[in-house]
């Protein structure tokens, strides 16, 4: 899976209608078909569009060959359809596949406007959708990993179950970036000898949070752990026992369970949940939560894609939403920074499902934390120099013209990304043109910080414990690095260059002599082999400063989703700032915020694997509740 910088948010792109058109011929408008290109998620995204002389759209070809086939791939034919149905471009994007939608949609409206239609003045249709009403004994809010596990549970029980889903896919964010999760005494860890307790894992993540988890709630995601990989491998989502993905991590404990197919797992998955008699309702955005006179959660509602109106009647309600993290509002508002168009996480994850259960007076929980994966340049650049910009040659100074951070952290991503934001949100990776071409001509004897990761995704081998994927020691040469640097230096705020130091503090707008005494005290330790300031291992102090021109990039740090949420007991129910519960109220994943300090552990796959276990303990909790009445 590509990493891009991505912005998730639910949006209509108020683009242009062509619901005004006329049914006579206008001699500013051509008949004929016209195309054009934009980029989306995983690379062009292409529109031929065929109007005829009165600016009626007669044909639409929308493609994304690059696109992800779960999320991209089902938007392009809705979108397609809804413009020819409706003779506009006005359409909604779909949620989750929100920068698909965009570039398909601007390539339309490129290539419409060659035509000569007039965009000014069109006008877009009204939604008229009918509002309808059903009963059931569980409604779940998302239909990611966690509302997922959810359903499954409660149908496992015997109850009732209505999933509605704010995107048009299943599976949310875990089809994204995520290649597998934690779980700890697993059959399969078993089997390789590990003798890993949960006891020990207990201990591991309270010491960690500073006993700022709630301790019952670890307890019980911890012990559902053991059993969920070969639950999940029942409803055909299998996954391995892997080592570690990240180079910080090779010698910790291996917990990390890779799926062996996520597509097809979380398809197989879904297939279950229906064959169980699970309804799932797509396109549907829930808002409110319906509390009876006692202040029992009884129901929900929500507006669909088509502004119909959808209530749900129902025992329990289970809020599965997936959090904040494709709110730049929330996010600024809970976090403290602008980073909303640098979130991981898909559209769904608005923050309805954390409002909903404040509404009821559901306490909450460190909302001002969120997970950070790393930093990324702009519109997927980093991967233009990749892969020297994702090691630890550059030197990393923040806005304030200071080295903040030991660059040797690029290689965990949580500690990089908690780095990244500590210092602003941002910072810049300096190079000087010495290093640019040996770079280009010689390579770099350092692997970058994803390499191991994509090994170990891509990895064939099943059997369990396979032996240790090393990174490559070295990356090749790239003949392109100093052409690439040159094409875009000076054309965008992420990247300058300059011919002395002083040019370049003057257009990273840093100061210029805290950035001189910067550069020259880690020269010297490049030249004495010791970093007195953060302790870089020797090994990393090759690349000096001192040959002009200079390169700065500016990459701003990732968010992988909000930690903050909801308070909740050791049963996924959702209480109050006194602990009482509220009714038939329920949350999973990361509408919930109790298991966290202030960062995300350094631990792969926890946020996944919460997600997982918190929504089959919230599936079975409901459950049991509707059905002993």
């Amino acid at each position: 899976m590509k990493i891009k910088s991505i912005a998730l948010v639910l949006c209509a792109i108020m683009l242009f209608s062509l619901s005004a058109c006329s049914d006579k011929p206008s001699a500013s408008i051509k008949a004929g078909t016209y195309t054009a290109k934009e980029k989306g998620y995983g690379g062009e995204v292409s529109a031929a569009v065929t109007v005829d002389s009165t600016g009626k759209i007669t044909d639409l070809k929308i493609e994304g060959a690059g696109e992800t086939a779960e999320v991209g791939g089902k938007a392009i034919p809705k979108i397609t359809e809804a413009i020819l149905k409706d003779q506009t471009v006005l359409v909604d994007v779909v949620t989750g596949a929100t920068v698909t939608s965009k570039a398909a949609l601007a390539a339309v409206t490129a290539a419409i406007k060659s035509s000569g239609v007039d965009t000014e003045s069109m006008k877009a249709p009204k939604k008229t959708g009918a509002d309808s009403e059903k009963t059931t004994e569980v409604v779940i809010v998302g239909c990611g990993a966690s509302g997922m596990t959810a359903a499954l549970a409660a149908a496992e029980k015997g109850a009732k179950v209505i999933v509605v889903e704010q995107t048009s896919s299943y599976g949310g964010t875990a089809l994204m970036g995520a290649e597998g999760f934690f779980a700890v005494g697993s059959e399969q860890q078993k089997k390789a000898g590990d003798t890993t307790t949960t006891d020990d894992m207990y201990d591991w993540f309270m010491e960690y949070n500073h006993e700022k988890s709630y301790s019952p709630l670890t307890r019980s995601w911890l012990e559902m752990t053991s059993g969920t990989v070969d639950w999940l491998a029942g409803y055909g989502n299998p996954a391995t026992l892997m080592e570690n993905t990240q180079l910080a991590h090779e010698d910790q404990i291996q917990t990390y369970h890779k799926f062996d197919d996520k597509v097809a797992g979380f398809k197989n998955m879904y297939d279950n949940m229906l064959k169980m008699g699970v309804e799932v309702i797509f396109d549907t955005k829930v808002t409110d939560l319906i509390l009876d006179s006692n202040g029992k959660a009884v129901g929900i509602i929500g507006t669909k894609n088509d502004g119909g109106k959808l209530k749900v009647n129902s025992a329990a309600v289970i809020l599965s939403s997936g959090g904040f993290a494709a709110n730049p509002e929330m996010l600024e508002e809970n976090v403290g920074l602008s980073i909303g168009e640098y979130s991981l996480m898909t559209a769904g994850s608005t923050g309805e499902g954390i409002k909903m259960a404040q509404s009821a007076g559901a306490g909450s929980y460190a909302l001002n934390i969120a997970a950070y994966h790393g930093a990324m340049l702009p519109e997927g650049n980093s991967f233009a120099f990749s892969p020297i910009m994702m090691t630890a040659a550059p030197i990393w100074v923040d806005n304030s013209g200071a080295r903040f951070a030991n660059e040797e952290i690029v290689y965990d991503f949580a500690l990089w990304g908690n780095a990244a934001f500590n210092a602003g949100g941002s910072y810049w990776a300096i190079i000087d043109s010495a290093s640019a071409k040996k770079f280009a001509e010689e390579g770099c004897p350092y692997t970058h910080s994803f390499m191991k990761t994509i090994l170990v995704a891509t990895a064939l081998d099943k059997s369990v414990f396979p032996s240790v994927v090393r990174a490559p020691e070295d990356i090749a040469a790239d003949p392109k690095f100093v052409e690439n640097l040159d094409n875009l230096a000076n054309k965008a705020d992420w990247i300058v260059k300059a011919d002395t130091i002083e040019e370049l503090a003057a257009k990273m707008n840093v100061p210029v002599e805290r950035l001189k005494a910067t550069i020259e005290q880690y020269n010297k330790a490049v030249e004495s082999k010791d970093d007195s300031m953060f302790n870089k291992d020797s090994k990393y102090l090759d690349y000096s400063i001192v040959e002009g021109p200079f390169y700065a990039l500016s990459p701003k740090v990732l968010c992988e989703g909000s930690l903050g949420g909801i308070s909740a007991n050791e049963k996924l129910q959702a209480v109050k700032d006194d602990w009482t519960v509220i009714p038939g109220l329920y949350a999973s994943g990361n509408n919930v915020g109790m298991i966290y300090d202030n960062s995300y552990p350094v631990m792969e796959g926890v946020t996944l694997s919460f997600a997982l276990n918190s929504g089959r303990i919230a599936g079975y909790s409901a459950a049991e509740e509707v059905l002993a009445k």
